[in-house]
């Protein structure tokens, strides 16, 4: 888990975004809830919000953002098949930076459309 979080809040070329986030919210998983984890996360800041049973709100934030990526992202790839992990983490790097969600080509306005 800790490498994960260090690939993916890591700066690297061609990101418009890095850098640990304010607040986590996820599932209470044992990866999630290793102590060295917590420990890390206490560490540099990072508030952790593990939703529960009773709240189910907080788990539809992880549901959305993985409908987001099986509607769009996956649904893709039965179109354009990837037969190569390079192929697929290229694919997945144009989806990610190139979309409209993780600042591609439309811009934020301020309000809703």
């Amino acid at each position: 888990m800790f490498d994960f979080l260090c690939h993916a809040w890591g700066r690297k070329e061609g990101r418009t975004m890095h850098g640990a986030p304010k607040i986590l919210v996820w599932d209470k998983g044992s990866a999630n809830t290793a102590t060295g984890i917590k420990r890390v996360l206490e560490a540099i800041g990072v508030a952790q919000h593990p939703h529960t049973t009773e709240h189910p709100e907080a788990k539809g934030q992880v549901e959305q953002a993985n409908n987001l990526i099986e509607r769009q992202f996956e649904a893709r790839l039965r179109f354009e098949p990837r037969n190569t992990v390079e192929k697929l983490n290229a694919a997945a790097w144009v989806w990610c930076y190139g979309s409209r969600y993780f600042g591609g080509s439309v811009p934020h306005t301020g309000r809703a459309n």
